[in-house]
């Protein structure tokens, strides 16, 4: 079975032209299916600029980009301004409603729409149930957790679901084992060539 990938890249820390080096590496050892960048600690005025300079990296070979960390409407504009191919925004675990619905008539049809539920059941339910094209699962620090959340979804849900919070090898592994649709890498910097060399050869 082939596995795919999921990035969660920080928009702060690194310049574009830094990351792309990991980014091209990554892409040559693995399906990376979608970069997610975090744009909640880049300044609002040079966001555009960083999608704009990462864009190419990611969407020349076949990658979605979503954009995440800031308001769905702050985030619908960015993607209309640079062709990003979606957003992901979190899901409250106390919510009643998911602003999934709200963040689809900001972007329309043609946009990813993610749901980041945590590990919380309710808010991953929620986001499934209001046309959310995926679902982040999963907290740094919380393996096991993770690992249950994530089995449970895939025994009942057919939404894709996303592994996230995940920091070696070992744990993507047992996130694939438990029926993950997608693994996320996490930021790019702890992916050394010799991580990603073993990742790319299960």
């Amino acid at each position: 079975m082939a596995w795919r990938f999921y990035l969660s890249l920080k928009g702060s820390g690194a310049s574009p032209t830094a990351r792309r080096e990991p980014l091209l590496r990554l892409f040559d050892r693995v399906d990376l299916a979608c970069v997610a960048l975090d744009l909640a600690d880049t300044p609002p005025g040079e966001r555009q600029h960083l999608i704009e300079a990462l864009a190419p990296t990611v969407q020349d070979r076949g990658c979605a980009l979503v954009l995440a960390g800031a308001p769905a409407d702050r985030l619908a504009a960015l993607i209309a301004a640079t062709g990003a191919d979606g957003l992901c925004i979190a899901i409250p675990a106390s919510a009643d409603r998911s602003p999934i619905p709200a963040a689809r008539r900001h972007v329309g049809r043609d946009s990813m729409v993610l749901g980041a539920a945590g590990l919380s059941r309710h808010a991953a339910m929620l986001a499934a149930e209001d046309g959310a094209d995926a679902v982040v699962l999963g907290s740094p620090g919380a393996l096991d957790e993770t690992l249950e959340l994530v089995g449970w979804w895939a025994d009942v849900m057919a939404v894709p679901c996303v592994a996230t919070g995940l920091n070696d090898g070992a744990a993507v592994r047992d996130a694939i084992a438990a029926g993950a649709d997608f693994i996320d890498l996490g930021d790019v910097e702890w992916w050394t060539a010799a991580a990603v060399n073993d990742l790319a050869s299960p």
